[in-house]
């Protein structure tokens, strides 16, 4: 049973799938979790944003819930111009916008965390990256990702980071689902 309602994670639902030249991407730090509130309020603006959410279930009591909670902790992405700014602002659940350095790899990041999502349950978020091989995830749902394999006792992950954040997504995969990149940086 969900604590509260799962809420869309991408505005449009389209925004990964169309084959735009240069995103603008506006990355800002929300009150400690506003980051759902924000996005509603970019949504009611009809601004494009893209606030990762994933599925955390436990047991407590024997009883089973299930929660949504944000890949990023108080941070939402949102897509446009100068109007996005304003009401970002003007929302009050903003502590803070981002600098983004680099656009292209921000979107290209923002697009491989995308593609994870529609994935399954070993999805997970990670602070600590650790550095592992530059793969590229060439069979199953994740096929077209770059990332970085790290192999861990009984667990064979692929990490994919958002830099600028210093922090990344992981997600189960198995050893014949990935390609080794030579001489090739992830992401």
């Amino acid at each position: 049973m969900p604590l509260l309602p799962e809420q869309e994670s991408v505005r449009p639902i389209d925004l990964f799938d169309t084959a735009v030249p240069a995103r603008h991407w506006w990355v800002y730090q929300t009150r400690p979790r506003a980051e759902k509130a924000f996005a509603r309020r970019l949504a009611k603006a009809d601004l494009a944003y893209f606030c990762p959410i994933y599925s955390h279930k436990w047991h407590k009591n024997g009883r089973r819930f299930e929660s949504f909670l944000p890949l990023f902790p108080s941070y939402v992405f949102a897509c446009g111009g100068d109007e996005v700014r304003t009401v970002a602002f003007a929302s009050n659940l903003v502590v803070r916008e981002v600098a983004v350095p680099d656009q292209a790899r921000l979107d290209r990041e923002l697009h491989s965390v995308h593609h994870l999502l529609g994935g399954g349950d070993s999805l997970r978020p990670e602070d600590a990256l650790p550095r592992g091989t530059p793969v590229l995830i060439v069979n199953g749902v994740y096929a077209g990702v770059y990332g970085e394999f790290v192999e861990a006792a009984d667990d064979l992950r692929v990490f994919v980071k958002v830099e600028m954040l210093g922090r990344g997504v992981s997600v189960g995969v198995d050893r014949w689902m990935v390609k080794p990149l030579t001489g090739a940086k992830a992401g």
